[in-house]
């Protein structure tokens, strides 16, 4: 697959940068198309967008121009804070995930397909990155820095940056007969509730980072592939269950 935006993702200045371009489409594609087909259908005309630019918005705005960072803010900053990973915060990362389902379900409700998808977009890369293998100890260690002090690389590989490496890339995936669910009633209990899925699926992540960080530095490309995209599946289930349940705040859900 090949990069679909001239903007540099393996900036060193950036600690928020996780997966690269085409995971990041590749999880909100999956997201999107376990869908049913009549919420699909709301976004058919944005889809393309949602997936291929969209999904990238919390990085396109940390490295905007001031014009384009301008238009961008209303959809990456709650409270004058960029919205990109979690903090562990819990009062902050409920913040984020509240205001984006209320705004993908205000704009679903208005029937404005664009500014509903490039809210879903931003929830996208929040809950992608989040879940992300590499982000496991971010916001304090977004290099893994910790890891390489408790497993130091080998003869030759001293200048390994982990981050990079276990980002690349995921194979392909889908949810295959997966049913989206509902979240929660109204968007606070929607939000906690995801939010919860998401501490647990960085703590899978934490729990399988050594094991990890070996295959890396072997260059074992089958396991590190294995925990690459049940990082990606499970963000990918995370999603849809927040998309599925956006649509149902709005009232596209059938009863």
């Amino acid at each position: 697959m090949t990069k679909k935006l001239p903007i540099p993702l393996l900036l060193c200045a950036s600690s928020l940068v996780a997966w690269h371009d085409p995971v990041h489409e590749l999880i909100t594609r999956a997201a999107f198309q376990s869908l049913p087909q009549a919420l699909r259908q709301q976004w058919a005309a944005e889809a393309p967008q949602l997936t291929a630019r969209y999904c990238l918005y919390p990085d396109i705005y940390a490295n905007a121009e001031p014009a384009e960072k301008t238009r961008l803010k209303l959809f990456c900053e709650v409270s004058g804070r960029a919205i990109h990973n979690v903090t562990w915060k819990r009062a902050e990362d409920l913040q984020s995930l509240e205001y984006l389902l209320r705004n993908v379900s205000d704009a679903i409700r208005s029937r404005d397909g664009a500014t509903a998808a490039q809210y879903a977009g931003t929830l996208a890369h929040f809950i992608e990155d989040s879940t992300c293998p590499a982000h496991a100890l971010t916001p304090p260690d977004s290099p893994l820095n910790l890891m390489r002090d408790l497993l130091p690389p080998p003869p030759g590989k001293a200048d390994i940056r982990l981050h990079t490496v276990i980002e690349r890339s995921s194979p392909e995936f889908d949810l295959g007969s997966r049913s989206p669910r509902s979240a929660g009633g109204t968007a606070p209990e929607a939000a906690a509730s995801l939010l919860d899925r998401v501490y647990a699926a960085i703590r899978v992540n934490r729990a399988g980072l050594i094991e990890l960080v070996h295959a890396t530095y072997a260059d074992d490309q089958p396991a590190m592939d294995g925990s690459r995209v049940n990082a990606a599946r499970a963000g990918a289930e995370i999603l849809a269950d927040a998309y599925y349940t956006a649509f149902s705040l709005a009232g596209a859900v059938a009863k």
